[in-house]
Formats: C-alpha cells, structure tokens, sequence
C-alpha cells in the first residue's frame, strides 16, 4: 500500500513539474533571444529528454548536437534512404531504415551496435518503428495494418486490432510514441491513443500535425506559425509566437529554450 502511495504521489510530483515547464515556457515567450544557429540543411530532427538535438541530412548521415548547440558525434554509415530516428531512450537511439526494412541500433555516440533485420522474421511491410518501454518495439504492420509491440527477438507481445476495422479506413501513420503506460500514433486526422496492450482508447482530434511532443498531460505541437499546447485534462489550449516569422518547418520545446527548423538550418532560442 505505501509503495502504491509513493508512486501515485510520484506521478502527480511529475504532472505538476512538467505542467509548470510548459506554463512557464509559454509565459517567457517574449524573453526568447537567439542562441545559436546550426547552418544545417536538413527536414527533421528529434530531441531527447536530456535536450540532446539530432538531424538527418540529405545522405542520410545523423549528427548529435547537445542542448547547447555544439556538435558532438555523426554516425554515417551507408543504410538505405528515408531513415527515421527514435530517440525515446538516449543511450539507444534506433534508427529505421524504410528501404532496406532494418532497424539499427546505436549507442549513445552514434556507434553502430546492432542490426535488426524485419524481413528475417517475416516482418515485410514495416512503415514505422519506436522504442517501446522494456527494451521493446512498436511498430506498425501495413501488411495487417495493426500497431504491434515486439520484444528484442521481433515475437509479437501485443497487437492492436486492424486499424481498417478500428477506424474504417487506413491513415499514413507519421509518428509512433510511447509515454509513460500509453502509446500515441499520429496521422493527419489527429492522435490516436492506445493502452500498453495496443487497445484502443481515444482520438485526440488536433488535425493535420507533422509532429508533436508529450510534457504530462500537455500535448506540444507547432501549427498555423505559433507552437501549441492542449492540455488533455483541462482541453485548455495556449498559443505562443515564434522569434522567427518565415521558412518554419517545425519547431520543438526544450528546457530554456525553442529549437526552430527552417529550410537553412536549425535555430536555438533560450531564455537566460
């Protein structure tokens, strides 16, 4: 019972700290001034939780900066085009190689540790991969249209129902998250929401996003030129402008500060 007790008081500990990070994020806005600028071309990157940033360039290299903006480690091996990152689990990012139906496992300077290959467990139709707790997998089978949970052996632990029979028809899933006991799937009809046994619970309709992020129950997401958040308790929602007024592609939350991509690289704005 009082484990119990320490935990639930632990979960409402973590709430609160990531609802005041976000309050205090939007409240600043008008503080933000320019840190640095990563001269960069590239059309995505990710962040983990320590504020790492990673970009992939054009020939499909990775390149780790810190939260600081300096660069840190390229991993640049040959692995086929149209490579996603996962960088749920900082000291294993994943990389997901569509063409080649592989994921790559790196450690935490890039280093190549492992190579899991899909189509050896007959796994074909692949679209998308995540880190999933446990040192799992999520991934989405087009071949059955079913997000599945995998363990490292690529065994099916759970799957969902078919999404066709789920939702009458099939999105292009555009990103895979796992946070604390849900697991989120994005599409362009809003965000879909699953129990850690792949059943279905809810659709959070933000429509037409091309990525977000997850601090509690606040949901960060870039749209219309300001970066949002909702709030899924509350369905409060607040708006914040962005220092940069052309060329955004996607801008993203960190501790201090905004990371903001442009079609000329990456821009880091902090607040001290």
């Amino acid at each position: 019972m009082e484990k119990k007790l320490n935990l639930n008081i632990l979960k409402k500990t973590i709430i609160i700290i990531n609802f005041l990070f976000v309050a205090t994020a939007f409240c600043n806005a008008q503080n933000y001034n320019l840190h640095k600028t990563i001269s960069e071309k590239t059309n995505d990157f990710e962040l983990d939780k320590f504020g790492n940033i990673y970009t992939i360039s054009k020939d499909n290299s990775v390149t780790k900066y810190n939260s600081k903006g300096e660069k840190l480690y390229i991993f640049s091996e040959v692995i086929g085009y149209d490579l996603t990152l996962d960088v749920s689990n900082p000291l294993k990012p994943i990389g997901f190689s569509k063409e080649w139906n592989n994921v790559y496992i790196l450690d935490h300077k890039l280093s190549l540790l492992e190579t899991i290959e899909f189509s050896n467990k007959e796994l074909y139709y692949i679209t998308n991969v995540a880190t999933a707790n446990g040192s799992n997998y999520l991934v989405y089978d087009k071949s059955e249209n079913k997000l599945k949970k995998l363990d490292k052996a690529l065994n099916v632990i759970h799957s969902s129902q078919s999404f066709l029979n789920l939702f009458n028809k099939e999105n292009k899933i555009i990103r895979i998250l796992e946070y604390e006991n849900n697991v989120y799937i994005l599409d362009k009809e809003g965000i879909k929401v699953f129990d850690s046994f792949l059943t279905f619970k809810k659709t959070i309709s933000l429509l037409d996003l091309d990525d977000f992020q997850i601090f509690g129950d606040e949901i960060i997401y870039y749209k219309y030129n300001k970066l949002n958040s909702y709030n899924t308790k509350t369905l409060q929602h607040k708006e914040m402008q962005i220092p940069l007024k052309e060329n955004i592609i996607q801008v993203k939350l960190i501790k201090y500060g905004l990371v903001v991509l442009t079609k000329d690289g990456l821009y880091l704005y902090f607040t001290i």
